[in-house]
């Protein structure tokens, strides 16, 4: 009769995460902080859903969770190859920075006014992304939320500029816009004296407003940069350059808008400023300035394949 000594059992790598902490007890302490994120971020989000429907420079917001959702959708369309397994872990911790930021939120002694505070909704959009990266870390694994990591990363988008940040964007383009609008002037031999965001013309007195700082047509093409650089780009430095590339072309579209109506008061009367070109010609600028954008877009793609092509004739096969 043979006797064999069984083999140690050894705690499966499911079972024990890295710190020693068992992965059924992480799964409950996850499950506790997603919950409370749930909770903590109902009244919030609706605030923030509010301060988006009312806000026409921040009414994009309520876009980004749809794009970002159907960019998850369509990479994990992409990629059926790969592994789901949970990461509690990853997502408690993810969690936890999202009960943080709420905390955050809730602290502000300005609720209590019952105003929807800009600053205060930071920390809102801030905890939203932290508690769906902590979602996906959940329910399919740290590997794909690396891979889902554009998508993800989008709905930082959701989070609104701070008053600050907001009025140094807006003077700034304002400055540059009215520098553009000098040099055209200045270019068509157009008598003007400019001097603190005031154009002194033959016929009248143009001021840029902050309201004319065409900040909303800057913000929507930046964000179109971002989407256009992730499909249609490979090497990140291209991405980043297509998105610089909509500073100037900020300053240059609103810079053109001054000039049109200036000179549009100066040839043709002061009447003008009234005209459907200032008060509704936003747009169609918005417009003009995709031309400029889509040919730079086109030569930084077609670099791209030259250098693929360079490379094919090498491969045999």
């Amino acid at each position: 009769m043979k006797f064999s000594n069984p083999a140690p059992t050894l705690p499966g790598p499911t079972q024990i995460t890295p710190f020693g902490i068992r992965r059924g007890t992480l799964l409950y302490v996850a499950i506790a902080a997603a919950i409370t994120v749930f909770l903590l971020l109902v009244r919030p989000l609706f605030q923030l859903a509010l301060f988006a429907l009312n806000s026409e420079l921040y009414s994009y917001i309520l876009i980004v969770p749809f794009i970002s959702f159907y960019l998850i959708w369509l990479n994990l369309a992409k990629r059926p190859r790969l592994i789901f397994a949970s990461s509690p872990l990853l997502a408690t911790v993810l969690w936890s920075g999202a009960i943080v930021a709420c905390l955050m939120y809730w602290l502000r002694d300005d609720l209590n006014t019952g105003m929807v505070d800009q600053n205060a909704l930071i920390w809102v959009s801030v905890a939203l992304v932290l508690y769906i990266s902590g979602t996906v870390a959940a329910f399919l694994g740290k590997q794909v939320l690396v891979e889902l990591r554009f998508p993800v990363g989008f709905l930082v988008f959701m989070v609104p500029l701070s008053h600050f940040l907001e009025k140094l964007v807006n003077s700034t383009l304002q400055v540059g816009s009215a520098r553009v609008a000098f040099w055209l002037f200045n270019l068509v031999d157009t008598p003007v004296f400019y001097q603190d965001l005031v154009f002194q013309l033959p016929n009248i007195h143009l001021r840029v407003a902050p309201e004319c700082s065409g900040i909303r047509s800057s913000v929507a093409l930046f964000l179109v940069s971002v989407l256009a650089g992730n499909f249609f780009l490979r090497r990140i430095w291209k991405r980043v350059a297509l998105t610089l590339f909509v500073v100037p072309l900020a300053f240059l579209r609103n810079g053109l808008r001054i000039f049109t109506i200036g000179e549009l008061c100066v040839r043709v009367g002061p009447e003008m400023i009234d005209s459907p070109i200032h008060q509704h010609g936003g747009p169609l600028y918005f417009i003009l300035s995709l031309v400029p954008f889509t040919l730079f877009l086109l030569y930084l793609r077609s670099s791209e394949r030259k250098k693929v092509h360079s490379v094919d004739p090498a491969i045999i096969g």
